[in-house]
């Protein structure tokens, strides 16, 4: 007789969601999905609706040229890396916990590989539990609710009657894995603009009042924060301590920031490209690094937006030199600081499943 302690535990590793093509009519149904969403947009139908047909009218033929300046040969930036963290999640897992059946998937809120759909697919594996692992650092309810609201969707059918037992990852913004590889990730890139070696470069000399580190979240309306009590920009705040201490900037090396601003009504602020703008102006020959730790992958948000749209607002009002970090992507620092943060959820499975081990 040999006692067995093995579980099958799926991960689904969720994301935004990304347009099919760069194409009119495909950022149109995606824009109609997301924004359609009261987590995203909370004005009272059928008021919203109206204004969402326009939206989709004028705006998806620009936004899909947009799309079409960062698409691959793999597709969408953000569809082709999130495919290689679940591919390398898969593969470490099941490195450093072989004693376990791993399943790694990927759901996107909008668009596909729609996640209400993927859930059902995992359930036919018939795991004993599944970790729901939103790629948000920072909890936010007009991002890691709408995984949520989907992950609930996908087991709402009549007809499913298997359901495991679940675990959510809520937020990881001050972890010290994920505060760990951001560093390096910044540690890396100046190393790069300096020709020097990374384990040679100390950024807390590199950087100055107008050589700045700029961290940019992307922003969500203010009342959402204010009124509704969302704690996303609290959450901001505290990554960016963790992150300038462990790299031992002083205020005046760096400024946190939210980018991605839509409509009319107030937003976080200070905002990015406002923030860019006036630095340049005030700091002649300015030298700039922008990074967005709230991504774990790169999107047009920060392959577009960061790097094209607010490099050119930098430089035309007077800075000398720009750069991005990219997103953690696929970097293995990343996909070993994921493991590290669904240890916990992974330790809670064993513990639970050693006391009904499977005897034969």
């Amino acid at each position: 007789m040999r006692i067995i302690i093995m579980a099958k535990i799926s991960v689904i590793l969720a994301n935004l969601g990304t347009p099919e093509a760069p194409t009119s009519k495909e950022v149109s149904s995606f824009l109609g999905e997301f924004l359609s969403d009261p987590r995203v947009v909370d004005v009272p139908q059928p008021k919203w609706g109206i204004i969402l047909r326009f939206i989709r009218l004028f705006r998806s033929p620009k936004v899909a040229k947009t799309y079409a300046q960062v698409w691959t040969e793999q597709g969408s930036p953000l569809m082709a890396i999130s495919g290689q963290q679940r591919d390398a999640l898969q593969v470490l897992l099941t490195k450093l916990y072989p004693q376990h059946q791993w399943t790694v998937a990927l759901g996107m809120t909008y668009g596909q590989p729609n996640l209400k759909l993927v859930v059902p697919e995992v359930f036919a594996h018939q795991p004993d539990h599944v970790i729901l692992l939103p790629a948000y650092p920072q909890f936010s309810s007009t991002t890691t609710l709408p995984v949520i609201d989907q992950f609930n969707r996908g087991y709402a059918d009549k007809n499913q009657r298997f359901m495991p037992s679940f675990s959510v990852v809520r937020d990881y913004h001050l972890h010290q894995s994920y505060i760990q590889a951001l560093a390096q990730s910044i540690k890396q890139h100046v190393a790069k603009l300096l020709q020097q070696d990374p384990k040679q470069v100390d950024v807390s000399k590199y950087f100055s009042a107008s050589n700045k580190l700029f961290i940019s979240y992307h922003g969500i309306p203010t009342r959402f924060a204010e009124q509704l009590k969302d704690p996303y920009p609290e959450l901001c705040e505290q990554t960016t301590a963790a992150l300038v201490q462990t790299l031992g900037l002083k205020p005046e090396q760096y400024q946190q920031t939210y980018q991605s601003v839509f409509g009319k009504e107030p937003w976080l602020v200070p905002q990015t490209d406002q923030s860019l703008e006036a630095h340049a102006k005030t700091h002649p020959n300015a030298q700039v690094v922008v990074i967005c730790p709230g991504f774990s992958a790169d999107c047009i948000e920060t392959i577009e937006e960061i790097g094209q749209e607010n490099h050119e607002v930098f430089m035309h009002a007077g800075g000398k030199a720009y750069s991005w970090v990219e997103c953690l992507n696929a970097d293995p620092t990343h996909i070993q600081a994921l493991v590290d943060i669904l240890a916990p959820h992974i330790k809670l499975v064993e513990e639970t499943f050693a006391s009904r081990v499977q005897i034969k």
